[in-house]
C-alpha cells in the first residue's frame, strides 16, 4: 500500500557535469510519468505526495554507458513529509541520494 504523506516532499534529479555522452540529454521519469530531460549539468526538481517513489532514466539512442534502463529496476526513493532529496546521475547510472535539510 502507497503512503500518503502530510505534507509534500521534493525530489531533485540533478544530472552531473561529466564527459561520457555530455553531448546526450536523458529523459527522467518519476512514478511512470515523464518529469524532463536534462543536459549535462542541469537539475530539476519535482514534488510528490508519496513516500516512495521510482526513478528511472530513459535511455536515448547512442547512449553507450547508461546501466539503468527502462524496463530494468527503478531507483527507489523514499521521502518524509516535507522533506527534499537530492538523487544523482553520472556516467549513466544513479550514483547518490542525499536527503536534504528541508
Amino acid at each position: 500500500m502507497d503512503t500518503v504523506l502530510d505534507a509534500p516532499a521534493y525530489i531533485t534529479i540533478v544530472r552531473d557535469k561529466d564527459m561520457v555522452d555530455m553531448a546526450m540529454s536523458v529523459e527522467y521519469m518519476c512514478n511512470g510519468v515523464v518529469v524532463g530531460k536534462l543536459k549535462n549539468g542541469q537539475s530539476i526538481t519535482v514534488t510528490t505526495q508519496n513516500a516512495e517513489n521510482y526513478v528511472v532514466a530513459k535511455k536515448p539512442k547512442g547512449f553507450l554507458h547508461m546501466r539503468n534502463l527502462p524496463g530494468g529496476d527503478p531507483v527507489l526513493v523514499t521521502c518524509t513529509s516535507g522533506g527534499h532529496v537530492e538523487v544523482h546521475f553520472v556516467s549513466g547510472e544513479f550514483k547518490e541520494m542525499n536527503g536534504l535539510p528541508s
